[in-house]
């Protein structure tokens, strides 16, 4: 089976165009965006590393192979990620889809700016002439499957470091662990993981980074779950401070005659969490804004009105919210 096809510029080892056909789903690629990372990073470096004299090259990774072909006219590098049985399909349908490159040169001939959306042209015949090579696509296997397998084969194909730049990682790597380790910010976290990440690629540790992968992992979910929950409060408390201005809107009453006490529930756990993604003082601007509805009566009217305004202009997405805080 292909899982993936590549087309790289050579001299930076840019991507400019890519194919999955990887049974993971998205919200998967997302949990496993280190082990993929990794593997556009390993592609990306041997094909800066590619000698000049070589037109193909075929990297055995266990069970699958990476096969690297060099276009020198086009300056483009063609990359396919498949099983190893599948190598023969490989070398089919190759000229095919260098033959579409080719018809396509002008896309190749000024130095990659990028911007990948010209090169989308370039999909539909590869995609044409993939699908026609019989059983070579059929979207259900992924690599996530065999992924720590994987990654050891692939940290072992690296070349070593010199000594004294692995020593000089190692102790950046010691500090970044170190910060890791006190930092409950889960933003901040993530960060700090896929830092760790890059040096434990760059050092071919592959028990590190797997390690780091797994929490890197789970720490994916926990930020995808509090986002979820996160936006779920604060459309409640739009909906529901709405539904209090509503209820006063064919009245004599004032806004401090509305009751807000649901809109002050929501608007509290959001504050509650978001400190989980934020500084503390991001969690204290919405904890004093929920307190003002909650004690609209010993408020001034335009305080409260200036409060209702600012939190039904609140963007709706959380993490917008706290990237301009």
């Amino acid at each position: 089976m292909l899982y993936s096809i590549f087309l790289y510029e050579s001299a930076t080892g840019l991507l400019v165009w890519d194919r999955h056909f990887d049974a993971t789903k998205p919200d998967q690629i997302m949990m496993f965006s280190s082990f993929f990372s990794a593997i556009k990073t390993f592609v990306k470096e041997m094909i800066l590393k590619g000698n000049s004299s070589d037109t193909l090259k075929n990297i055995e990774m266990g069970t699958h192979i990476i096969t690297i072909v060099a276009l020198k006219e086009l300056n483009v590098d063609l990359v396919f990620i498949a099983d190893r049985d599948d190598e023969k399909n490989i070398k089919k349908i190759t000229p095919k889809i260098i033959e579409i490159l080719n018809a396509h040169k002008n896309l190749f001939a000024e130095r990659f700016d990028g911007g990948v959306r010209k090169f989308q042209v370039l999909t539909a015949p590869i995609e044409d002439v993939l699908n026609k090579q019989k059983g070579f696509i059929d979207h259900h296997k992924s690599l996530i499957e065999d992924k720590d397998t994987f990654i050891k084969q692939l940290f072992t194909k690296r070349g070593k470091l010199d000594p004294r730049e692995e020593e000089t990682l190692q102790t950046e790597w010691n500090k970044l662990n170190s910060q890791l380790t006190g930092t409950t910010n889960l933003l901040q976290k993530n960060k700090i993981l896929e830092q760790l990440m890059q040096i434990e690629q760059r050092i071919s540790d592959d028990e590190k980074f797997l390690n780091s992968s797994r929490i890197h992992q789970q720490l994916s979910y926990e930020i995808a779950d509090l986002h979820y929950k996160l936006n779920y409060w604060l459309k409640e408390t739009k909906s529901n401070l709405q539904k209090s201005i509503s209820s006063i809107a064919q009245t004599q009453k004032s806004l401090q005659d509305a009751d807000y006490k649901d809109a002050y529930r929501s608007l509290l756990d959001f504050s509650a969490n978001i400190k989980k993604i934020a500084d503390e003082s991001v969690a204290t601007r919405f904890r004093v804004l929920a307190h003002c509805l909650i004690d609209k009566s010993t408020i001034p009217p335009d305080v409260l009105s200036k409060t209702i305004s600012e939190i039904l202009n609140l963007k709706d997405d959380a993490l917008e919210i706290v990237q301009k805080a």
